[in-house]
């Protein structure tokens, strides 16, 4: 396939056009509340120039939220007393992380780094960010309430 014609192929597979999330859609709901969280929001980058970022406009991926927008999702409506949060936070959103995993209720207790691998399950060597070449990304991993389900004193981090 040429590059005119993988280009035209992603032109057609874009879901929607580009745009600030005006409204998201409402969080989903079980009797009781959620005991496990998993959020991977729609972070938005200040700097929007990066050319993987979703707010590229070549790329068009996504809306993307600012940090106080995922802030004030409804999330305390839907989880239960007693529950954990496993948070997908890009390298450098670190500080903007730890505000939603705050303002959603949630303590932070411990992370867990994500090594970005191929498709064909080799190691990704080429990286995105501003300063450094990042292949990783960070899982911010919070608890409310007592929570003594996620002790998982047998996960080993590899």
């Amino acid at each position: 396939m040429t590059l005119a014609g993988s280009l035209d192929k992603v032109t057609r597979l874009r879901a929607t056009p580009l745009r600030d999330a005006a409204e998201p859609p409402p969080l989903p709901t079980t009797e009781g509340g959620w005991k496990t969280v998993l959020a991977d929001p729609p972070w938005r980058f200040t700097n929007r120039t990066g050319k993987v970022a979703p707010e590229h406009r070549r790329l068009d991926r996504y809306s993307t939220l600012d940090v106080d927008a995922i802030c004030s999702l409804p999330v305390s409506e839907v989880i239960a007393r007693d529950s954990h949060l496993y948070l997908w936070v890009p390298n450098a959103l670190l500080p903007e992380g730890m505000r939603v995993l705050q303002a959603w209720g949630y303590r932070y207790v411990s992370n867990v780094i994500w090594a970005k691998r191929r498709k064909d399950g080799g190691p990704d060597g080429r990286g995105v960010g501003f300063y450094f070449r990042n292949v990783t990304e960070i899982i911010l991993f919070g608890v409310r309430g007592a929570c003594e389900l996620c002790r998982l004193r047998e996960v080993r981090s590899t």
